[in-house]
């Protein structure tokens, strides 16, 4: 059955063929991780929780229901600076790693023994593979420049570290916060914006970053546990990962 690919609210700066690009897209999917999706909808909107950090949504096959994936661009304008945002081709790889992502989502469906905990990593992982795939010369620009901004980034979160030192400002300490969420330091994440909320309680929005901030550390020191139990027993691991793999089969 083939695809149904349509756009919905756009705005009069969506210019683009966004069903071609889409389209172009799925030629780098092998068919069978496409099995079972019936609509593909590149919204000009967002989503209806109104949650800026949801760039795509998949929803799986429910009862009479097919399965249906929806890319939002409004929230994509947050992922690329303006002037990148001019190009046709930087929109293209954000709707790419976006619906790549969720395409991973839904090949999760079908394949066995991926944890809910890595879900979301391995859908990650598989979107930016295909992404890379579908844009090389592209990509090999994207790791010289994050390579770049990496050095910028932790200079930047050094300098105003120092200032701290001498000037604690609810601000500086976001800042800093900030970029060490690029960097995936959480620690740091959740400490400069334990900070930043002690000096201005009423900060809005940072309340919700922080609970984000936590619950990423959380996964980060299970992920470590894990990796830890995986050195230190891999026979004990792998009895109670194949348990739990028997123990899905079973309600199913």
């Amino acid at each position: 059955m083939a695809i149904r690919i349509v756009t919905s609210g756009l705005k009069p700066h969506h210019r683009l063929d966004y069903v071609g690009i889409v389209r172009r897209l799925l030629t780098f999917v092998a068919p069978e991780h496409l099995a079972g999706i019936a609509m593909i909808t590149i919204s000009g909107d967002k989503p209806i929780e109104d949650d800026d950090d949801v760039l795509g949504q998949y929803f799986e096959r429910w009862e009479r229901d097919p399965a249906v994936i929806v890319v939002y661009l409004e929230p994509m304008k947050k992922e690329a600076a303006a002037w990148i945002r001019r190009l046709p081709m930087a929109w293209e790889i954000l709707i790419a790693q976006t619906l790549f992502h969720e395409i991973g989502h839904h090949y999760q469906r079908f394949s066995h023994g991926i944890a809910k905990t890595r879900q979301e990593d391995h859908a990650e992982l598989y979107g930016d593979r295909l992404a890379r795939k579908a844009f090389p010369k592209a990509y090999r620009f994207i790791d010289r420049w994050r390579s770049i901004a990496g050095h910028w980034n932790r200079m930047m979160i050094g300098l105003l570290t120092l200032e701290t030192r001498f000037v604690p400002l609810a601000r500086t300490h976001y800042e800093i916060g900030r970029r060490a969420w690029n960097e995936g330091d959480w620690d740091a994440v959740v400490h400069h914006w334990e900070e930043s909320l002690r000096l201005d309680p009423g900060a809005s929005g940072v309340p919700r970053l922080l609970r984000e901030a936590r619950w990423q550390r959380a996964r980060q020191d299970r992920k470590l546990q894990l990796t830890h139990a995986a050195r230190v027993h891999p026979l004990r691991l792998k009895h109670r990962q194949a348990r739990r793999r028997g123990g899905k089969k079973k309600r199913r």
